[in-house]
């Protein structure tokens, strides 16, 4: 290995090194991401559920380019909030992505049983959630092992 990738490699290995740990994870943080979940998992299924209704009642109020603009809002505040449960508890995030990567595979496969053309996109997503999920959920596993030892 050439001298500057040794370096450069040293560099990255002594930046990860001093990170400060952050603390572990005490009861209450987990009955929040318990809570958490059970919340998030009761708007997916009422979203589900529910969604022709909502978007039926947002529609008599809002649209056009407005309801567009809602519904835009309520995305990027979904992905913010989202993106930061990540950075905290990212070994149950990449469960989370399992979970969603196999009910998109799983509607998609539906398509393909009832006749209809199969949506290849949606199989291809859904293995890249999967995917991801997995890399999440080891990264995950492995952040808190580091953070256990120290």
């Amino acid at each position: 290995m050439p001298p500057a990738e040794r370096w450069e490699l040293q560099r990255i290995a002594d930046e990860v090194a001093s990170e400060k740990p952050s603390a572990p994870v005490t009861p209450l943080e987990g009955l929040f991401t318990l809570l958490f979940l059970l919340l998030f998992g009761a708007i997916i299924w009422a979203a589900f559920t529910y969604s022709s209704h909502l978007f039926e009642l947002l529609g008599s109020f809002i649209v056009g380019a407005w309801l567009r603009l809602v519904y835009l809002v309520i995305i990027l505040c979904t992905a913010v909030g989202l993106y930061f449960f990540r950075k905290r508890e990212k070994w149950l995030y990449g469960i989370l992505e399992c979970g969603f990567g196999s009910v998109l595979a799983w509607t998609a496969l539906g398509v393909i049983q009832s006749g209809l053309p199969t949506d290849l996109t949606k199989l291809i997503a859904a293995t890249y959630f999967i995917v991801r999920g997995l890399i999440n959920w080891r990264e995950g596993i492995d952040e808190r092992r580091r953070r256990n030892k120290t």
